[in-house]
């Protein structure tokens, strides 16, 4: 036995990263199906076998990528929850009211946000959305994105998760692929190859999409952007072209993960969004 207490056990034979028999990931990609986990150990845990990877070996094109300590599972009971949307869709609202409903049910609750999360990722955050950083250009922007975001998995999500935490987070790599991929244009294999950079495997369980028309959403932020007399206005500033793209970008990604992502409709009272998003989780948390 291994010095926890571990039963060592090998797996030699093919099995799908991930869950489910989607051939592609929570993010789009595609399988090969030579995926192999190895390197498991096997615990004991109020009579179940625990499976906690260390090593995560994938195939792709040729090549092979070694994942360290990819947050398979771990021993914990942890969920990592996201929630999506087009800007004023409301999702920073239903978040922190499915985080109150959580508590109350008694579980144990950590919020983050990208970018921010961490004083790194709040520093990053202030260039990303400050108007006056209107020479970003879009590969620095996308760059700076994934900085926070690495910081925050590694800072925040990652021992949460551990501690058997939900982690319930305000965007995450869905949001990179609909600004950054299809609202500036870059190629989504540079963002997920980022994305395995700097998340090194880490995929939500289940995410919330928010859904509003464009309209909508301008004439919430404005008045939002009013009221509060809010700094970070870069991306708001961005031309109803540029969020209907971004807004068909997450239609797309809906259509391509149906397992993960639930598209929860926004309009209306918030109570009544409130309800939509917590019966969508029922089965989950």
């Amino acid at each position: 036995s291994l010095p926890d207490g571990s039963v060592p056990m090998s797996i030699c034979s093919s099995v799908p990263v991930g869950s489910g028999a989607s051939a592609t990931s929570p993010y789009g990609r595609a399988r090969t199906p030579n995926c192999t986990l190895r390197r498991f150990s096997g615990r004991i845990l109020e009579g179940r076998i625990s499976l906690m990877p260390s090593t995560i070996l994938r195939g792709a094109t040729g090549a092979t990528e070694v994942w360290e300590n990819w947050n398979l599972g771990m021993g914990s009971t942890g969920k990592f929850i996201t929630f999506e949307g087009i800007d004023g869709c409301g999702k920073t609202t239903q978040m922190r009211i499915l985080a109150a409903a959580l508590r109350a049910e008694g579980w144990d609750v950590v919020e983050t946000v990208e970018p921010g999360g961490t004083d790194i990722g709040r520093l990053i955050r202030k260039i990303l959305l400050d108007p006056a950083s209107k020479d970003l250009t879009s590969r620095a922007e996308l760059l700076l994105y994934f900085a926070s975001r690495a910081q925050n998995v590694e800072q925040v999500i990652r021992p949460a998760l551990a501690a058997g935490s939900i982690v319930l987070c305000d965007r995450f790599t869905d949001s990179t692929l609909a600004y950054q991929g299809h609202g500036r244009g870059l190629d989504q294999e540079t963002i997920l190859s980022l994305d395995r950079i700097a998340c090194r495997g880490l995929e939500p369980g289940v995410t919330i999409l928010i859904d509003i028309d464009v309209e909508t959403s301008r004439d919430r932020t404005r008045v939002r952007n009013e009221r509060e007399g809010s700094g970070e206005t870069r991306l708001d500033d961005e031309s109803a072209a540029f969020h209907g793209r971004v807004r068909k970008g997450y239609r797309a990604i809906a259509e391509e993960n149906p397992s993960r992502l639930v598209t929860i409709d926004g309009t209306g009272q918030v109570s009544a969004v409130a309800r939509r998003v917590r019966e969508a989780l029922r089965q989950y948390v």
